[in-house]
Formats: structure tokens, C-alpha cells, sequence
């Protein structure tokens, strides 16, 4: 154990076990703050920058406990790091279809408790769809298990699906089972030039009953287009909203769902097609994952509404002339405030959009933001009914308050 700040300190144990132990005396003796990290990729969402307590880190808890490839599922320890895993899962040419920002960093733990996912979400789906079982200690140092390391177990009440997005809340994650799939042979995007976010969203609603079946479906701001091709080292048109649509499979199947693709797009307000390329689909995949970080930006915000209402949210972020990227079938916005302008006017942009949002059914929260910005604006959006239930249930599993203090939205 070490001191980084006054009032922090760190502890990486070795085991499950060790973290075990120093949980329970912890929760004996002073009940000091808790904050359980991985790869340290998401330490926004630890809520406060005048932490006090401990960091424990879960890095080293990282072994492979079984993997029966066969099976298709893999258990390993929650603090592995997201590329380990990819490269274990590549020896036997499968995959976790899930896509993780900063993965030589990020582990696998992190990526389940903050539920990450990307533009492939679409297609392949989220942590739901993937996690069977897993293991975590509690405040208190007790270790409890869900699931299972078989995909057909039944459990009563999901603790698995309790965990995705608690954000180190509730417990700490040491071992997770996960199935995973064949990987893929190939990734192909096709770049929709529109004419109108009208199109965008016509287009986004008519793929529900393509004969395609696209595993990632994005829409652009121009903003964001100028971002992502300079970012991508791509040549498309940028000057209009924009479609970006990924297919995955063996070549002889790119080619039929492309050609199938074209057919289908012989619309009006399409402005153009164009195949991107596998190499510089992958950049664009990489990219798009990517984006939520941000980089230097003023604030990052999430809106998540229905789909049906993302077009007209994608339209008021352009008339404000910021950088937005939308996962067109999951009804999830993601932009960037221009550094450009002054934090009161960045502070409207966030009530206006949020306002916006809200009026579409919607919520929106940040995912990163000066402190200029984030001491003034809510950071996880207007109050939900659901807030209730999961304070109870924090309560309940931490009644000490001790793990990740500030990181739930109805603290």
C-alpha cells in the first residue's frame, strides 16, 4: 500500500482471496472508502476528485480459471486486460464482440461494471448477452457467486445482469465466465452520403427489414464526419449527414449483402454509396470505439432515447455545430462540446440538450467533463423511477456505504 494523495492510498492484491481479506478488515475495523479500478480507463466515473479511502486495483487477479474452447466459453479473473483476452480467444480463432475502448488497458472486470459497449452493439449485442457467471466480495469481504460456466444454467434472481453497469457500486468483480463466438473473417463498412437526417433515419428504419444484416449501424453529424475520417486517415464526403453502415463474414458474404445492400438503397436524398475497404473499416471501427473518450473536449454527454427520435436530436447537434455520433439502432447519442466556446454557453448546450432529450422520453448523462462544467450540470441527467429500486438494492448489498462512493446516480 502506497500514498498518491493525501487522502488515498492503493492496495493491489494478489488473489481473489486477499482481496477478500482486506475488505473484511477494512469493513471491522474503520470502513474506509473503497474504489475498486481495473485499467483505470473510467476513473470519471468515481465522482469526486476529493477521494478519500483506497484505490484497489484488481490487475493482478487476471489467470485463465477454464476455457473449453468447445464450449465457447472462457472464465477468467476480472482483471485481465481486454487485449489479453482478444488474443487468448484468437488462438481458437474466436472472439468477445464487444467493443472496448483502450483495451491494452482495460480489463475485463471494468468493462462489465461501467457496461461498455460500441458501434457493434447493434449486431452483436452488449454484456447481457454475454456474461453466464461471476464471482465478487462484497464490502464486507463475503464472496458470492452467480451463474454459472455453462450457457444453459438457471439461477433465480440475476445477480450477473445486477452487476453490468454498477460501476464497482455493489461489488467487486474477481471472476467473470463469458461465452463468446466464432470470429469473424472479415469487417466491410459502407459510407451512406444523405441529403437530410430525414434519409439518415429512413434509411436506419428500413434496415430493421433488410435482407442485410448489419452488425453496426452509425450516424454522422458533418462535425463528426470531419472528425472521424481525419481520425481514420479516410477519404469520404463530409459536408452532410452520413450513414455508415458494417457488415461482417467471409468475403462471398460481404459481397452478396453489399450488392443486396445497393439494391435496397435506390432511394431518394442518397447522395452516394461507397465501399470503404476492410482495412480502413476496421480503422473506422477502432475510431467510432474510441469516441466516447473524447480526448481534450470540454465534456463528453450520452442521450438515450428511442431510435425513432435520434435523427431529429442528431439535426439540433448540428445546428450547434458539434461533433455527434449516433448508434442509429440502439437509440443512443454520443457528442462532443466545441472547446471553442465559453463554459457558461458549454453549461446551456447541456440543459438545452438534455432538455431535448427529456422531452423525447429520453435521458441524458455526461461521460466526461470539466469541472467548470460537471460542478454545475447533473452529471447522471434527471431523476429516473428506477433510482429508487437500485438505492434500495445498493443499500442492501452495501447498507455501509463504503464501495465507490458518488458513483451512483441517486447518491
Amino acid at each position: 500500500m502506497s500514498n498518491t494523495q493525501n487522502t488515498i492510498t492503493e492496495f493491489t492484491p494478489l488473489s481473489a482471496q486477499e482481496l477478500g481479506r482486506f475488505l473484511r478488515d477494512n469493513f471491522a475495523n474503520n470502513k474506509s472508502n473503497v474504489y475498486p479500478v481495473g485499467g483505470r480507463t473510467s476513473l470519471q466515473f468515481l465522482g469526486t476528485n476529493n477521494l478519500s479511502g483506497t484505490l484497489l486495483s484488481t490487475q493482478n487477479i487476471a489467470d485463465v480459471i477454464d476455457y473449453p474452447a468447445r464450449d465457447m466459453t472462457i472464465t477468467v479473473g476480472a482483471g485481465m486486460r481486454v487485449s489479453d483476452l482478444s488474443a487468448i480467444l484468437l488462438e481458437e480463432n474466436q472472439e468477445l464482440p464487444i467493443d472496448i475502448s483502450h483495451n491494452p488497458r482495460a480489463t475485463i472486470g471494468g468493462g462489465i461494471s461501467c457496461n461498455v459497449s460500441g458501434p457493434r452493439r447493434y449486431g452483436q449485442g452488449t454484456f447481457r448477452d454475454y456474461l453466464i457467471g461471476m464471482a465478487a466480495v462484497d464490502s464486507e469481504g463475503r464472496t458470492f457467486h452467480a451463474g454459472g460456466r455453462v450457457v444453459k444454467n438457471v439461477a433465480g434472481y440475476d445477480l450477473c445482469k445486477l452487476m453490468i453497469g454498477s460501476r464497482g457500486t455493489l461489488g467487486v468483480l474477481t471472476e467473470v465466465t463469458l461465452k463468446v463466438k466464432p470470429k469473424q473473417a472479415k469487417l466491410e463498412a459502407v459510407w451512406i452520403n444523405c441529403d437530410s437526417f430525414e434519409t439518415v433515419d429512413s434509411l436506419s428504419e428500413k434496415m430493421l427489414t433488410s435482407a442485410t444484416r448489419p452488425v453496426a449501424m452509425e450516424g454522422f453529424t458533418p462535425e463528426a464526419c470531419k472528425f472521424v475520417v481525419a481520425d481514420a486517415r479516410i477519404s469520404f464526403p463530409t459536408n452532410n449527414p452520413v450513414l455508415l453502415v458494417f457488415y461482417e463474414g467471409t468475403e462471398k458474404e460481404l459481397l452478396w449483402q453489399i450488392g443486396t445492400l445497393r439494391n435496397e438503397l435506390d432511394l431518394p436524398g442518397v447522395l452516394s454509396v461507397e465501399e470503404v475497404g476492410d482495412e480502413s473499416s476496421l480503422l473506422l471501427l477502432g475510431t467510432l470505439t474510441e469516441f466516447p473518450d473524447g480526448g481534450d473536449v470540454p465534456a463528453t454527454f450520452q442521450a438515450n432515447m428511442r431510435p425513432s427520435r435520434v435523427a431529429s436530436f442528431l439535426e439540433s447537434c448540428t445546428h450547434r455545430e458539434l461533433s455527434a455520433v449516433a448508434r442509429m439502432g440502439n437509440g443512443i447519442v454520443i457528442g462532443h462540446l466545441p472547446d471553442d466556446s465559453g463554459p457558461e454557453t458549454q453549461k446551456q448546450i447541456i440543459k438545452d440538450l438534455s432538455a431535448h432529450t427529456r422531452e423525447q422520453g429520453g435521458n441524458l448523462i455526461l461521460l466526461n467533463a470539466e469541472d467548470s462544467i460537471a460542478s454545475e450540470v447533473n452529471w447522471w441527467g434527471e431523476s429516473e423511477p428506477s433510482w429508487n429500486v437500485m438505492k434500495k438494492i445498493k443499500q442492501s448489498l452495501d447498507p455501509a456505504g463504503i464501495l465507490n462512493p458518488g458513483a451512483a446516480p441517486f447518491e
